[in-house]
């Protein structure tokens, strides 16, 4: 892509929007770093003194490999959880570095900004999805390919096939997204339009049909057969879901980024009558919008569905950054109009740690009540019991109150596991002063003890009713 001007404001504003979120993720670092799924693979790694990579999602170790070498430093565990949250933005620096400083692409260097923030609400806060960070490293591919696009030297095909197998290992999804790169780059670019260029997509298929048939995992198999099963018994219903409505209803009021950008490019490619473009942008909406509800008709959890929606950020931001914006860019309106976006974006961001910051506090409160009420370590309760409006999923509570229950030292360690039916665990499990109990993984209560945790033995005690 050519830089028809000099694009310092542009670098300057793109990195300023991540070095936002760096300091929102140091700020909120309990909201993100004591959640669900980033607990609990904190506590695998103090237990285990490793990465932990779920379902052959390699591209966690990543930012993993701060909070770890924080571990193998033995620093205090507040420490570990805050160097866990600022790795997420830091790998998105690392990225932009990538695609500004090495490739000289400042458009895909905005639309690494976009992606972090057009769409993002929950997102900032659950920030563990290998989507987020396989879309960005996504641009950092596209960002390299269009650096050298000749694509005729056996050294860059040695180094970009390295690169699509590290992306096809960070999450199923992200080959969508490339693909519509591929189609919409590849129309734009006369510099793209050779023979070389269909071997790039021939290789990124043959990849990601290789990690499925060869590395295969329980998750993305069953996934899989879920999305198989609903496309067989709701045909040809498949636009009755309320996944439709509500992905409406939150892409108005929470992902206002992404309409408002839709809007946007249509009326930019409309004008310019490109249409196969438009159809190309159109499209791939269209087809992931469905392929999400296909794979969750009722989107229970919206910020599960947001980071899922995620490549409809690409979708839109390819177009805006490599069109729309050359021909835009003199006009004096434009960039005021970015920093106003980007603004109220990060802004609406932060204003919504509040239900996480209220999760993590009543976690805290819960377990010192009933501390203070019955005694001991470790409790047990009924998702009947507890605020679940407050703790909308419950899984990870063993691993988040250890972490917040430890923070004030090894010995202050508790836990609290929430689970549907208090009948699920057998008073044998309970007694038994080996094992630290949570709903699908118990661990070796011993495994755990040292420098971060010493739980006391005894038995799992059922919360107190009426005590929070």
């Amino acid at each position: 892509m050519k830089n028809t001007t000099p694009p310092k404001s542009w670098n300057i504003l793109s990195a300023a929007v991540l070095l936002v979120l760096l300091v929102l993720a140091a700020s909120y670092w309990r909201e993100r770093a004591w959640l669900l799924d980033v607990a609990f693979q904190t506590v695998l790694m103090i237990k285990d003194g490793t990465v932990q990579v779920q379902v052959d999602r390699f591209g966690a170790a990543v930012v993993q490999a701060l909070p770890l070498l924080g571990i193998k430093l033995g620093l205090p565990l507040p420490w570990i959880s805050w160097l866990y949250s600022v790795a997420f933005p830091l790998v998105y620096l690392l990225f932009f570095g990538l695609i500004v400083g090495v490739f000289r692409q400042w458009q895909l260097g905005l639309a690494l900004a976009l992606l972090y923030t057009t769409m993002t609400y929950d997102g900032f806060y659950w920030c563990t999805s290998e989507l987020q960070q396989g879309l960005g490293f996504l641009l950092v591919i596209w960002a390299g390919i269009l650096h050298r696009p000749a694509l005729n030297q056996p050294v860059h095909w040695l180094v970009l096939v390295l690169a699509l197998v590290a992306l096809v290992f960070y999450h199923p999804l992200v080959f969508v997204p490339f693909v519509f790169c591929w189609a919409y780059l590849g129309w734009q670019e006369r510099n793209l339009q050779h023979r070389r260029y269909l071997l790039l997509l021939g290789l990124l298929l043959f990849l990601v049909w290789a990690k499925g048939h060869w590395f295969p995992n329980y998750y993305d198999t069953a996934k899989i057969a879920t999305f198989r099963e609903n496309l067989q018994t709701y045909f040809p219903n498949y636009f009755s879901f309320p996944a439709y409505a509500k992905f409406l209803h939150h892409s108005l009021r929470y992902w206002w980024g992404f309409p408002l950008l839709l809007a946007a490019v249509t009326a930019g490619l409309a004008y310019r009558r490109q249409w196969l473009p438009l159809l190309m942008v159109w499209g791939a909406c269209t087809g992931l919008v469905v392929l999400n509800a296909l794979g969750s008709p009722n989107a229970t959890y919206r910020f599960y569905s947001e980071v899922n929606y995620y490549p409809l950020v690409i979708f839109v931001a390819i177009p805006v950054v490599c069109t729309l914006l050359p021909h835009w860019q003199k006009a004096r309106w434009l960039l005021p109009a970015a920093v106003v976006f980007f603004a109220l974006r990060l802004g609406l961001i932060a204003l919504h740690h509040t239900p996480y910051t209220q999760r993590w506090q009543y976690l805290a409160r819960t377990l010192h009540a009933q501390q203070n009420a019955v005694g001991g370590q470790r409790f047990l309760a009924a998702e009947s019991q507890v605020a679940m409006d407050t703790l909308v999923m419950s899984w990870g509570t063993p691993f988040e109150t250890l972490l917040l229950s430890a923070a004030a030292g090894p010995t202050h360690a508790a836990t609290l596991l929430v689970t549907p039916e208090v009948q699920s665990f057998s008073p044998e499990q309970r007694q038994d002063t080996t094992r630290f109990l949570s709903p699908f993984q118990d661990l070796s209560l011993p495994a755990l003890q040292g420098r971060y945790f010493r739980l006391a033995p005894g038995a799992y005690r059922e919360i107190a009713p009426g005590v929070h």
